[in-house]
């Protein structure tokens, strides 16, 4: 799970910052406008970050 985390922090630092938000309630939107950047834009690069990481950790994917 370290190599993982560590992995994901590597590719899109601030994947981490959304799952907090998420978790926080916040709206893709807000989340999207505290980061400073589109909605669409991070949910872009989550779905590239996420099938990079389906293929270096297919056990946990």
């Amino acid at each position: 799970m370290k190599a993982l985390y560590a992995r994901l922090t590597d590719l899109m630092p601030e994947a981490i910052k959304i799952g907090e938000l998420r978790l926080e309630g916040l709206t893709e939107d807000a989340i999207g406008e505290r980061l400073g950047i589109g909605r669409k834009t991070y949910a872009y690069r989550l779905k590239k970050v996420k099938a990079v990481l389906e293929k270096e950790f297919p056990d946990i994917f």
